[in-house]
């Protein structure tokens, strides 16, 4: 590999990216690019279909990635040096693949986010200091596109959410901090005025005879109310969705874990079926595999995976990884015959378990 002609292809391709933000125009509508320049394109896409392939990428996700660069190069007028073509598009591959990896996105959602952003949002999740967003994977996302400075903009999120949950007043969020970071991240400016709404809103609904329902599921509430512009509409469709799904016999599985029933009405209104059907199926592939039998007494985990992940063979095998690391930890000696507890904190405080573990009394197990 000629590391001069990645170092120029790594100047150049920041310069693009640059002109384009600095242009202010979105890098939409169709390409069109001359004969030659794809023609070129083709040539240097071929000699680079190895590494496509070892990095399991779609071949027209790659395609698309690279005509969408060339694209922008004709709009900004910026000629494209064409003996760093290869190089430029190596590049363009590879972080498309880290962001793959780490966003737990399909290649084909990340094709923007991989041609725009100056700093890949993957790159940034391999960072330590951000693994707090772990959980929160399109927040990095929003970040690489969206701010100049991701990392600053991340620092000030997280910042702006421990400081929100240490106060007295907010406390109504302190189970679904969720909340908090939507705020942080949608309203930096006043992110407090949000949350004072959402609680103010939350007291209204409890007080309504027909929503006490969600009494024992203030998230919904507090969910209807930060993200939909008529709350109340929003409310009686989930659980009007709920009732009925319940008494349908190809979900009477669901009857025990309603949650589930209630997060696909929450968060998949357009089709709950659809979501509650994957999530059926995924939960009998894994509980079928060799792999994830310790789970088997714990069959909560895997439900909580094909919930809430896309990706959820990955994220069990964490879980997997974690517990085993936590348990071989002489710190932890006291949580050997509580596999439950070790659990719940991998599972629910995945940012930081261990320090949930040391936070819990001799009592609790």
């Amino acid at each position: 590999m000629d590391t001069e002609k990645l170092e120029l292809a790594r100047t150049f391709l920041d310069n693009v990216r640059l002109t384009q933000k600095e242009s202010g125009k979105l890098a939409r509508g169709r390409n069109r690019l001359s004969s030659e320049t794809s023609d070129a394109m083709n040539i240097q896409l071929d000699s680079i279909s190895k590494l496509i392939d070892i990095l399991e990428l779609p071949n027209d996700t790659a395609k698309k990635l690279c005509e969408r660069f060339e694209e922008i190069c004709r709009r900004r007028r910026m000629k494209m040096i064409d003996e760093i073509r290869r190089e430029i598009y190596e590049l363009l591959i590879f972080e498309l693949s880290i962001n793959t990896q780490e966003l737990e996105m399909e290649p084909d959602q990340l094709v923007s986010v991989t041609l725009l952003s100056e700093v890949p949002a993957g790159f940034i999740l391999q960072e330590k200091e951000f693994e707090w967003f772990k959980g929160n994977l399109g927040i990095v996302k929003r970040a690489a596109e969206k701010y100049s400075n991701p990392r600053e903009f991340l620092r000030t999120v997280k910042e702006t959410v421990e400081e929100i949950l240490e106060e007295e007043e907010f406390k109504d969020f302190w189970e679904t901090p969720w909340m908090v970071l939507h705020a942080a991240v949608h309203n930096p400016t006043d992110p407090r005025r949000l949350l004072r709404k959402v609680i103010k809103t939350v007291e209204g609904f409890l007080e309504k005879e027909k929503f006490k329902c969600f009494r024992k599921n203030k998230w919904v509430i507090r969910h209807a109310a930060l993200k939909y512009s008529k709350p109340e509409k929003f409310l009686s469709t989930v659980k009007r969705t709920v009732k009925k799904i319940l008494r349908e016999k190809e979900f009477a599985g669901f009857k025990k874990t309603s949650w589930i029933v209630l997060h696909a009405a929450v968060h998949y209104p357009d089709d709950p079926r659809r979501f509650l059907r994957t999530v059926k199926e995924t939960v009998e592939e894994i509980l079928e595999e060799e792999e994830f039998k310790c789970f088997s007494k714990n069959k909560w985990v895997i439900q909580h995976a094909a919930v809430k992940h896309s990706k959820p063979k990955k994220f069990l095998r964490t879980v997997k990884e974690t517990v085993e690391e936590i348990l071989e930890d002489k710190e932890f000696e006291r949580f050997k015959n509580s596999l439950g507890i070790v659990l719940k904190a991998v599972v629910w405080h995945s940012s930081d378990p261990k320090d949930f573990l040391r936070s819990q009394p001799t009592s609790s197990l």
